[in-house]
């Protein structure tokens, strides 16, 4: 017998050790966390509960405060903002977006609108007298606040009323859970007799609350507590069982675990017992575990977040977030060593992935089991498989650090030692190879060189027609087929940097990964593109790329990289740790079609592109609005700022938990400048704004490529007092007014010495034309008496005594006339007139005179200077027909209007002015006649103080043969309704009257 039993343990261990060897090295598949703690700015290690709001904000409830998480940043609030105590531990979110707040401390306050209210602040909570512990709270279809204490049901109405019941039929309640049922009201659950009974809060025609007893539901043991998980759904947690009734399926049991710590409802079909080894995950459609949930960690309670992230409430560990079931990790173990995943390749359905110490896995996707198979290498060193290249249907090509290696069946056959392989491309018989001793090109079947075109170090290289590209520590390097080299990072600096690896796109780009310059894409001997952190990769230091399609996977030592180019620009998806990568730094990628497989220091990573956004959401929101002197609320609009705070800071957050702060924002300033502008700060200062209208827009983007709404914030900057439009207005009119009474009193004094010096002007002129009046006076006197002296010496005292008379009454009209300075025509023609009579008779009726006045002539409206005609006719007579040799000399004296003006003609048909100047040669005149010199300068004087003038013309007359025929003066006057001084603006026609 024990001959029989030795054999068949020796064979059992055998294969245990066989199965330890080819399946236990390999962890399963493992959910990938963020831990969030003290450090991140959680209020306490130590986190009760969790609730979100109707804003998309997260709210934790720890031992030493509540924390407020927005995906970006933790805000905590103490007793100092407002708590009845520190340490919280239930969380409720109502209907009005307010977050009642449990503290330990028997008492309640809630939160809303950036202000703690409790029952110091707030009215309502001040009457509310708690008499026992807070079970929970919740709303009902009322509107009402329900409290479910151990010992009493406390309400708060809407109307601000509130109602205690603290009894049932004399007994004092004594509650053991509850919530809303299908119908919207509280149930509530009471152990009466060993009986489960329920109790229903319920407003009968819209009265105060009333409590309606229902049947018993349950019957047995001793139950301790009870759990409403749905309007449908109960759960008993009866001693060792939790007894599930819901309505649907009848009651069924699942066993407690012994160090269970609480009950969480998930959705209305998980539910999670939290236990000190991590939390188990159940499923009510199955009445079966689905997952357990971070072994080793006590767990207080578990919360689902609307974009499907589950979060794990730790006593002592902070916070987990599971970000999504799309991610799966993968450990590898060699002994106690987690090995890094240093190349993966997916042959058929399984997934083969190269790590250190030489070691293959080959993993089944299905069954998620994985075998190990240890290759030929020097197990000295790290021994990393750094390369796979498939050659045959079992057949691979492996980059190690000890050398090539050839596989079939996962079989050694060949191998080129002595050399670390850093990269393997091409397809075919023969690759290209990178090594630290150079790049060459080698046939798969037997490894044997070919061409070994670059025998110093190389990190990586490809092959582009006929053309070598080697990267190398000090950039890159092109190799021709006759072997010319050719270092790019001469034209093109980047290409200085440090080359990790070569990819070419479909449409022949060749992009290239540098240690510490980002990526760039060369073609035709040209650099198209450059992208680096600032363009949104999550580091420069880029250690793989890979194409796929349209996708460039761009693996750095912070996080993968997915740039998609559309037409000409690039979108780059960020994936790190925070999103369930097993690390940050990334060291090979494999894509196949949505499924992405990473290789990392900690592991292989798996996902699908197609899976990860799926519940994603981006809420943008206002968190706080702050100038340089008040805080105001986050939900503020149309702010009026004073002049002197127009300094202005906007706090905002995108909320979008699973891209884990990496969210992009949009942001322009309407009144601004209304260019968008991008920034991934998560808050906008504005120091000196200038008075004026502003809106604020913004927009957030996050890792998904979800757009979030768009919040617009309107405030005004208010101008100084002399900024102000109606101060400037009244200023200005002010000014204005005050410039025009200055113009004007300027202009007035200016007018009035104008006028004065005009008046002196006047004065002057009027007493040189008197005085030259004065001085035609004794000429006229001088010639009539010349006359009166011809009549004594001839002896004719008839003609004396008539001519004195007509002389006398020369001198009267002539004295009468002096001293006005313009006259009517009927006063001129009686005073030429009486002179053509006078030197008529004087010249012994030498000549023949008319006057004529025509019809459109007013004789009496019509006005000229005075004695401005004589010296003319004086003229005509003396020099005219004075000289002719018969006594038929005629002179006419005419007045007619033409084109509104006077016109005054004097004709004589005497001798002419030319033969006049033959008489004055030959025979010497009595005295010299100042006449015609005075009238010009009387002209002239009257032309340049008057705006009118007088024009005066003299012609000579001949006849149709060419003689002489008289002489014609022909004086043209302006109308005198418009004769004005030339300065004077008003009416000035009375001023010669």
């Amino acid at each position: 017998m024990y001959e029989e039993i030795i054999p068949r343990m020796r064979f059992c261990l055998v294969l245990l050790h066989l199965f330890l060897i080819f399946f236990m090295a390999a962890r399963g598949q493992e959910y990938s966390y963020v831990h969030y703690d003290v450090k991140d700015g959680l209020a306490a290690s130590v986190v009760y509960c969790a609730a979100e709001d109707k804003e998309g904000f997260l709210w934790f409830g720890t031992e030493a405060g509540l924390s407020r998480y927005d995906g970006t940043h933790f805000r905590n609030f103490t007793s100092s903002d407002g708590l009845p105590d520190n340490e919280v531990l239930k969380l409720f979110v109502d209907s009005k977006n307010r977050v009642w707040i449990i503290p330990f401390k028997n008492s309640v306050c809630y939160y809303w609108k950036g202000k703690i209210y409790n029952a110091d602040n707030d009215s309502v909570l001040h009457r509310l007298s708690m008499s026992s512990g807070i079970m929970s709270i919740t709303e009902d279809k009322y509107g009402d606040i329900v409290l479910l204490e151990y010992t009493a049901v406390e309400i708060i109405c809407p109307n601000g009323q509130t109602r205690k019941i603290s009894t049932l039929g004399g007994r004092v309640i004594q509650i053991q859970g509850g919530g809303l049922n299908r119908e919207g009201v509280v149930d509530f659950f009471q152990e009466e007799e060993y009986k489960m009974k329920i109790y229903r809060l319920a407003r009968p025609a819209v009265t105060d609350p009333v409590l309606v007893k229902s049947d018993a539901i349950f019957a047995g043991d001793a139950t301790i507590n009870t759990t409403l998980l749905s309007p449908e759904l109960n759960v008993f947690h009866a001693w060792k069982n939790l007894m599930l009734y819901p309505a649907h399926a009848g009651m069924f049991t699942i066993p407690v675990p012994p160090n269970i710590i609480s009950i969480s409802k998930i959705d209305d079909s998980l539910f999670a017992m939290n236990t000190t080894d991590g939390s188990l995950v159940y499923d009510l459609l199955t009445q079966k575990k689905t997952a357990h949930f971070l072994p080793g960690q006590t767990i207080n309670d578990v919360f689902r977040d609307s974009e499907g992230s589950l979060w794990f409430m730790c006593a002592g560990s902070g916070i987990f977030r599971l970000g999504s079931r799309a991610f799966r990790n993968y450990s590898f173990l060699e002994k106690t060593t987690n090995l890094s995943v240093c190349s993966i390749l997916k042959t058929g359905a399984s997934l083969i992935v190269g790590t250190e110490r030489y070691i293959l896995w080959i993993i089944d996707p299905v069954s998620q089991k994985a075998r190990k198979q240890k290759v030929e290498g020097n197990a000295a060193n790290r021994g990393r498989v750094l390369a796979i290249k498939q050659t045959g249907k079992n057949s691979f090509l492996l980059g190690t650090d000890g050398g090539l290696i050839r596989l079939v069946n996962f079989k050694s056959l060949h191998s080129l030692s002595g050399m670390a392989i850093k990269s393997i491309s091409g397809n075919g018989p023969q690759f290209l190879v990178s090594a630290a001793q150079g790049a060459f090109l080698c046939r798969s079947d037997d490894l044997h060189m070919v061409n070994h075109f670059w025998s110093a170090r190389s990190t990586c290289s490809w092959q582009k027609d006929s053309l070598f590209y080697i990267g190398t520590f000090n950039g890159l390097y092109r190799v021709s087929p006759s072997g010319q080299t050719l270092f790019l990072g001469n034209a093109i600096p980047v290409f200085k940097s440090r080359i990790t690896a070569i990819q070419e796109s479909p449409d022949g780009v060749l992009w290239i990964a540098t240690g510490g310059n980002g990526i760039a894409g060369y073609k035709d001997n040209k650099l198209l593109y450059t992208l680096t952190s600032k363009d949104g990769l999550t580091s420069n230091m880029c250690r793989n790329i890979v194409i796929s399609g349209q996708d460039i996977w761009v693996g750095t030592d912070k996080g993968l990289n997915r740039v998609r180019r559309l037409d000409n620009h690039f979108f780059v998806t960020r994936f790190s740790s925070a999103d369930g990568l097993a690390s940050d730094i990334i060291n090979t990628v494999y894509v196949d079609n949505d499924n992405v497989y990473v290789g990392t220091a900690s592991g292989l990573t798996w996902f699908n592109t197609g899976k990860i956004a799926g519940n994603s959401f981006c809420k943008l929101r206002i968190t706080a609005i702050q100038t340089s002197a008040h805080a105001w609320a986050y939900d503020t609009t149309g702010l009026v700022l004073p002049r002197r705070e127009s300094s202005i800071r906007v706090d905002y957050v995108g909320i979008s938990y699973r891209s884990g702060g990496d969210i992009t924002y949009h942001y322009r300033l309407l009144g601004l400048d209304d260019a968008w502008r991008s920034t991934r700060e998560t808050a906008l200062s504005y120091p000196t704004l200038p008075p004026g209208h502003y809106e604020l827009q913004l927009t957030a983007l996050n890792k998904f490529g979800v757009l979030s709404n768009t919040l617009q914030i309107k405030f005004i900057v208010e101008k100084l007092l002399w900024e102000k439009t109606w101060f400037q207005v009244c200023m200005t009119i002010i000014i204005a007014a005050l410039v025009w009474f200055l113009v004007s009193l300027r202009i007035r004094a200016l007018h009035h010495k104008s006028q004065e010096k005009l008046n002196t002007s006047h004065r002057i002129a009027e007493l040189e034309q008197m005085a030259l009046k004065a001085q035609m006076n004794p000429h006229f006197i001088f010639n009539s008496l010349n006359s009166i002296q011809q009549y004594v010496i001839d002896k004719d005292f008839k003609g004396v005594n008539k001519f004195i008379s007509e002389f006398s009454r020369l001198i009267r009209l002539t004295l009468e006339l002096s001293s006005k300075t313009r006259i009517s025509v009927e006063e001129e023609v009686n005073y030429v007139s009486t002179y053509l009579e006078l030197e008529k008779s004087r010249f012994e009726n030498k000549f023949d005179y008319q006057v004529r006045v025509h019809e459109g002539v007013d004789k009496t409206g019509s006005h000229i200077p005075p004695m401005i005609l004589q010296p003319y006719i004086e003229n005509s007579i003396r020099h005219g027909v004075r000289n002719r040799s018969d006594n038929d000399g005629q002179i006419i004296v005419g007045f007619a209007m033409k084109d509104r003006h006077l016109v005054c003609t004097i004709e004589d048909n005497g001798v002419g002015r030319a033969e006049a100047g033959k008489f004055k040669s030959r025979a010497p005149i009595e005295y010299q006649s100042r006449g015609m010199s005075l009238t010009a300068s009387r002209v002239e004087m009257i032309n340049k103080v008057h705006i009118s003038s007088i024009l005066i013309d003299i012609e000579d007359m001949q006849t149709a043969a060419g003689l002489p025929a008289g002489t014609r003066v022909t004086l043209r006057f302006s109308p005198t309704d418009i004769i004005k001084p030339k300065s004077i603006h008003h009416d000035q026609s009375n001023y010669y009257r």
